[in-house]
């Protein structure tokens, strides 16, 4: 509790210590009044002495407490669990340092997913609570990450951490715990039973300007702040409302109009294959209905059409295409149960995800759930309904007229509806602006910012030699030995004989003149430095042969 009279707060803290003990007592559990503390959490510099007592042991005032994996001081600093979770970390990253090998050791791809599943889930538990800690204790915990980065990668100590971490396309911590708490935050606004809901719906810009001018922001005002009008997102949120039970729903029929792919077969034969398909369903009169959905990058749709009725709806901006070809199936059993159609119906998609996902026995996602509802209520009046799967931009009739209808400009209504998958995604890809524009601040001269201008990682990264992985890495920060061993024998920089200019990994691969003739040999000449160590595996090959035939290989 919290309360500006101490004496208060003892007087009630005592007696609701009192009263667990009664129900202790009354349902047979027990407490360790050893393992029991008390901490103060306070601003103040003044030290409080409470004098509770649980179950007639006086209970030990403590300025920390461990409390599912967290260490909390008594000023909710998180120095303590900084640190702590630090040399946990550090213990972990031993089995990297095992794997590595100077020449024959675990590739980096296999070295970074380890370091993703080993170490940084120590650093990142509870990372949206002790995300409020200060800068200069959060920053303890990036030594971790450079660490583990380096032994990928095999850069040097020496090299610049926010190059590693472009080279890794590995996000820095500090964006790692945004996308946490942004994660962590879109479900408790999923969940209307979590208390932090409310909280964060009162949230009002004013409180930041008026109670944490010079204090950490708590995580809701936090997440308030970080996403770009939230507001307008958390009205639309659409919630899980489950009313049959799953295990007794009915479940319509699943059938394709052929087994093969689009790759295999052309589309002539996917039509015959379509109205063949028709012919044989054709004695049992059917209603046939046709779904579809579709993204842009101005508007996103969905739409159904049955008999002579097409209709098409708009959906929220962040939706997913899989969403809209959800979102197209589930408007048009509302349509067939609002209209009373019954019988035989068939529904065409060309989605086969959306099959996939309807077919699962509890599905996460509520419009799948609502889906499935749906198809409970019209097959318990003994309908039947056949989901069929069609293949897309094949000329078939139904699904190219709903393809146009969902793609069009003039929707019949609106829906601003959001879920939470979407919701997510959204709050995953304004992570991922951020990471970048935190890239394109950080300041020229950089090496390797003249060659990769995205943080998104490079295949060509990934080589079949180990020792090739370290090259290139240490080619594309512009950090060998060769060029900077000086740094460490704090001698002079290496300066060319024959151009007596500075040794720099440009240098060697692009301007000087005595290897003219073998960047000529290996095709690389009259190319700048972005296009030789670029996203091109070809011309690695060749940067490779050329680093050996003029014997600096093992020097990089």
């Amino acid at each position: 509790m919290s309360h500006p009279n101490f004496k208060l707060i003892e007087e009630t803290l005592q007696i609701a210590l009192n009263n667990l003990v009664i129900w202790t007592k009354n349902n047979g559990s027990k407490f360790s009044e050893e393992k029991t503390k008390v901490v103060v959490f306070s601003k103040r510099k003044t030290k409080f002495d409470l004098n509770l007592n649980f179950n007639g042991v006086n209970l030990n005032v403590s300025n920390e407490m461990k409390l599912l994996g967290m260490i909390m001081d008594y000023r909710l600093t998180w120095k303590d669990h900084i640190i702590y979770t630090k040399a946990k970390a550090m213990k972990a990253m031993n089995i990297l340092k095992i794997l590595n090998n100077r020449n024959n050791g675990v590739n980096r791809k296999v070295l970074l997913r380890l370091y993703k599943t080993y170490v940084r889930p120590i650093i990142e538990y509870g990372a949206p609570i002790y995300n409020s800690a200060p800068k200069a204790i959060l920053n303890k915990l990036d030594p971790i990450q450079n660490t583990a980065i380096r032994i990928a990668t095999g850069a040097f100590k020496s090299s610049r951490i926010e190059n590693l971490l472009v080279d890794a396309g590995e996000p820095p911590l500090h964006i790692r715990r945004e996308y946490l708490s942004n994660n962590y935050m879109s479900k408790v606004l999923y969940n209307v039973d979590n208390p932090m809901r409310d909280i964060i719906l009162s949230i009002s810009p004013l409180d930041s300007e008026i109670l944490f001018q010079n204090h950490p922001k708590p995580l809701s005002l936090w997440f308030y702040e970080n996403t770009n009008n939230l507001a307008e997102i958390l009205p639309d949120l659409r919630l899980p409302n489950n009313v049959i039970p799953p295990w007794t729903l009915l479940h319509p029929k699943f059938e394709a109009i052929s087994t093969k792919g689009k790759k295999h077969v052309l589309p002539i034969e996917f039509r015959n294959n379509f109205y063949e398909y028709l012919s044989n369903k054709r004695p049992s009169n059917p209603n046939i209905c046709y779904t579809d959905g579709s993204k842009n990058d101005d508007t996103i749709g969905a739409a159904f059409k049955i008999a002579d009725l097409t209709l098409n709806h708009k959906l929220h901006k962040m939706s997913s295409s899989f969403t809209a070809e959800a979102f197209a199936m589930e408007f048009c059993l509302s349509h067939l149960i609002k209209n009373n159609v019954t019988g035989n119906i068939i529904i065409f998609t060309d989605s086969k995800s959306l099959l996939a996902a309807m077919q699962q026995d509890v599905p996460k996602n509520v419009i799948i759930h609502n889906i499935q509802e749906l198809s409970h209520c019209i097959l318990s009046k003994g309908n039947q309904i056949t989901i069929t799967w069609i293949p897309s931009h094949c000329g078939i009739p139904g699904n190219e007229e709903v393809d146009l209808a969902a793609k069009s400009s003039n929707f019949h209504t609106i829906s601003k509806q959001l879920i939470l998958p979407d919701l997510k995604n959204f709050l995953k890809s304004l992570t991922k602006v951020k990471w970048q524009s935190w890239w394109d601040n950080v300041p020229f001269p950089n090496k390797i910012k003249n060659i990769k201008l995205s943080v998104h990682p490079w295949p060509s990264s990934n080589r079949t030699n180990r020792l090739e992985e370290k090259i290139l890495c240490r080619l594309r920060i512009g950090h060998t030995r060769l060029t900077h061993k000086y740094l460490m024998e704090r001698s002079d920089p290496p300066i060319c004989d024959t151009c007596m200019a500075l040794i720099t990994v440009e240098h060697l691969l692009c301007d000087c003149v005595k290897y003219i003739r073998t960047r000529q040999k290996f095709n690389i000449y009259d190319k700048q430095i972005n296009e030789i160590l670029g996203d091109n595996p070809p011309i690695i090959d060749k940067v490779m042969k050329f680093l050996k035939e003029i014997n600096v290989y093992k020097e990089i």
